[in-house]
């Protein structure tokens, strides 16, 4: 088993090698679509980890899956990660990378929960009011939460935004009992 620093020094390397061509959006956006791909698809990152597959074969394989969806750069990667038996920790590669990627582009992705549906021009001035607070792009996904009576939660990397009755109702009691 490969030392974790070592491993992630490959996600350090190509968002090094995405600054260096002025493409790190369109290489996370490359990399999301693989990550997607691989998610759906669990049989193909099976094969791709098999070592019951030639090396040949795993690379023939992300031809034909990738190579009209990613620059070459980026199916590159992926065929070194299969040379170096490292396609096995995909996953701790793309957050890094994707993590690392957003902090660059100063972007914030986080999620929207309330216990409704919400119309997107909602979503919309709440995504404004974040940037401006946080000075970042802010990128969300809304989730119904049943739980939340009435009001919204929102998590943003470390931050939590509440304006719910429960947290009313937690601020009430933490009142009463001072």
């Amino acid at each position: 088993m490969e030392n974790n620093s070592n491993i992630l020094v490959y996600a350090d390397s190509m968002l090094e090698l995405a600054q260096e061509m002025d493409k790190v959006r369109e290489f996370q956006e490359q990399f999301f679509h693989i990550e997607n791909v691989l998610i759906h698809n669990p049989s193909l990152f099976t094969f791709l980890k098999s070592h019951m597959n030639s090396k040949t074969q795993r690379h023939e394989i992300l031809d034909s899956v990738f190579t009209k969806k990613v620059s070459e750069p980026v199916l590159n990667f992926l065929k070194i990660l299969i040379d170096k038996n490292l396609i096995f920790y995909w996953e701790k590669i793309f957050k890094r990378f994707t993590k690392n990627a957003d902090e660059i582009s100063k972007i914030a992705r986080g999620i929207i929960y309330s216990g409704f549906p919400m119309h997107t021009s909602q979503i919309n001035k709440i995504v404004n009011l974040l940037a401006q607070k946080l000075n970042k792009n802010i990128i969300v996904e809304h989730r119904i939460d049943k739980n939340l009576l009435a009001g919204i939660k929102i998590v943003i990397d470390n931050h939590i935004f509440e304006n719910s009755v429960a947290s009313l109702l937690n601020q009430i009691k933490s009142d009463i009992l001072k």
